[in-house]
């Protein structure tokens, strides 16, 4: 493990400041984090929970493959069927110290590999501005969003919890997730586009078990090696010797702490309290006419035509909706989107260009 000298930290900061450094957020910040005497001797929460779920429904689940993190079903229906009780590990992780400081340090990209939207209710806990968007194997994604430190993109690589059948919980999932990456499907373009020297000089990995093959397989399909030597990472503990050795002498990954709170905190320290993204500094965050938007996507639109844009528009949404659903309970799922995503400003934009008179009409959308 090499900490980081004075020099480093100033150029890592730079970086940062410059929107030429991506971060990268594991299991062990989001919905593997404990702090204090909730970690001490025991396994991981996802590891627990997934054991859990084995020994609840053996007759849907065939075992967790605890080297890779990934569940095995008996069928694909099997795994269809559990896909919502999957679906609440997810949406009972919550923010947490470290996010907090994370989401003050102004990146322009996130990267969570995670399905959880931790990091997002983490920004809005703080009235932080941002755009979200993530992995799905069955919808091709262009970038929608410039990721700026005034307005950051968070990416969930691992799918959402948002969408049941974007998460990647089994290793047919992950081999879904690299056949998009490997084929340039469904990882939009332009991220990818930020996994090259020319565009990022530093990368800084947080939470990860690096001792897991799948994430060297990420490293390499994403196309991440700097023979500069600007990876860094930060997590609970090294890896298995060998493992180390790989990541070190062929990514180029540095090992600069094992304690990914005090890392953090550092790195937070590193920057004036001018510099740190606050509620106060992120002056183009709107405050929103929630009852003119709810009254929008309920006039704007017949039953019937509000379902083909959400199809078009909001394809996750979409998903969630059943024959039976009524139309003020996809109104509500499409408000709860926009309210986790951070979509308000896409919804208003899709909504304007294909109904300007009852956009108009139901207007005005931000509060003064």
């Amino acid at each position: 493990m090499t900490p980081l000298d004075p020099l480093a930290w100033k150029q890592l900061v730079e970086a940062i400041a410059d929107q030429k450094c991506i971060v990268f957020l594991g299991p062990g910040v989001t919905v593997d984090f404990e702090s204090g005497q909730d970690a001490k001797g025991q396994p991981p929460r996802q590891e627990r929970f997934f054991k859990q779920l084995v020994a609840q429904y053996p007759q849907h689940i065939l075992s967790y493959h605890q080297e890779d993190g990934f569940l095995v079903f008996k069928s694909a229906v099997e795994k269809r069927l559990l896909l919502s009780e999957i679906r609440e590990l997810y949406r009972k992780t919550s923010s947490n110290e470290v996010l907090e400081k994370i989401a003050q340090l102004p990146f322009h990209l996130f990267v969570v590999v995670t399905p959880d939207l931790a990091l997002n209710k983490t920004f809005q806990k703080q009235s932080l501005a941002f755009n979200h968007q993530f992995y799905a194997a069955k919808i091709e994604n262009e970038w929608e969003f410039s990721p700026t430190a005034s307005l950051p993109v968070i990416y969930n690589l691992f799918g959402c919890e948002t969408d049941p059948e974007s998460l990647v919980t089994t290793h047919g999932d992950f081999f879904d997730l690299v056949q998009s990456i490997y084929g340039d499907k469904n990882l939009p373009g332009g991220l990818r586009a930020f996994f090259n020297e020319d565009a990022t000089h530093n990368i800084i990995f947080l939470g990860f078990e690096f001792d897991k093959w799948y994430f060297q397989m990420l490293l390499h399909l994403l196309r991440i090696k700097f023979d500069a030597g600007l990876l860094y990472a930060a997590s609970q503990g090294l890896p298995e010797s060998d493992n180390l050795l790989l990541m070190e002498a062929h990514f180029k990954v540095n090992f600069v702490s094992t304690d990914i709170e005090a890392f953090v905190a550092k790195l937070h320290s590193q920057f004036a309290a001018h510099q740190l993204r606050t509620s106060k500094r992120v002056d183009h965050v709107q405050t929103y006419s929630r009852s003119h938007i709810l009254n929008f996507m309920t006039h704007g639109w017949t039953a019937q035509d509000f379902e083909t844009f959400c199809l078009i528009h909001f394809s996750s949404v979409f998903a969630e909706f059943t024959p039976n659903m009524s139309h003020s309970v996809r109104i509500h799922l499409l408000m709860q989107h926009l309210e986790v995503h951070g979509g308000f400003e896409k919804f208003l934009a899709e909504g304007r260009s294909e109904n300007r008179f009852q956009y108009e009409a139901c207007g005005p959308y931000y509060e003064s």
